[in-house]
């Protein structure tokens, strides 16, 4: 027979533990193709008035500046695949990369779920079952299908200043990193 302090116990326990945010989070994200990128190359060099003979140099600034916007905002600018895994998953977590389209496949200690016994709300997935502290692999599509328009002019000012300025040191003029993270910030999430 549990005392009143043996439930007390129970229910602080049983709180803590809903209360825990999951961890030993690893992440895998689909490489993008290049025919995704949020900006086409045809788009860009027409912007900055580029010819073809640098197509080579247009394309790897396009996915490095979107590499670099993906990491500054914590947003996938592409419709990608993602997998993420939780080594102790208590009960719901905040999905990383938004906006998430889609959850394609939950397993729980290798067992595959079924859609009805977890639950997505915006980028939070809740598991319907209440045990906590179990091996959680989650895959999803996430990534802008389009991103916004401001967006993508924030990427073409930035894909112009590398372009305009190749070298890091000009003399006679002021220099920033690019791209300024501060452009990015309405877009970043916390």
């Amino acid at each position: 027979m549990s005392t009143y302090a043996d439930l007390v116990s129970e229910i602080d326990r049983s709180r803590r533990q809903t209360e825990r945010r999951p961890s030993g989070l690893s992440l895998s994200v689909d490489p993008v193709d290049f025919s995704d990128e949020p900006l086409a190359l045809e788009t860009v060099e027409q912007y900055l008035h580029a010819p073809q003979s640098d197509d080579a140099l247009v394309a790897m600034l396009i996915s490095g500046v979107r590499e670099q916007v993906e990491q500054i905002t914590r947003r996938l600018l592409t419709r990608r695949g993602v997998t993420a895994r939780y080594e102790e998953f208590f009960r719901r977590a905040r999905l990383p990369f938004p906006p998430i389209a889609s959850v394609d496949n939950v397993t729980v200690d290798g067992e595959t779920q079924d859609a009805e016994s977890y639950d997505l709300g915006g980028r939070t997935l809740t598991l319907d079952r209440g045990a906590g502290g179990e091996l959680v692999t989650v895959e999803y599509t996430a990534g802008y299908e389009d991103p916004p328009q401001a967006l993508k002019m924030q990427m073409l000012r930035d894909i112009a200043s590398r372009y305009n300025v190749r070298s890091s040191v000009q003399v006679g003029s002021v220099t920033a990193d690019l791209p300024d993270e501060s452009a990015y910030q309405q877009w970043k999430v916390t």
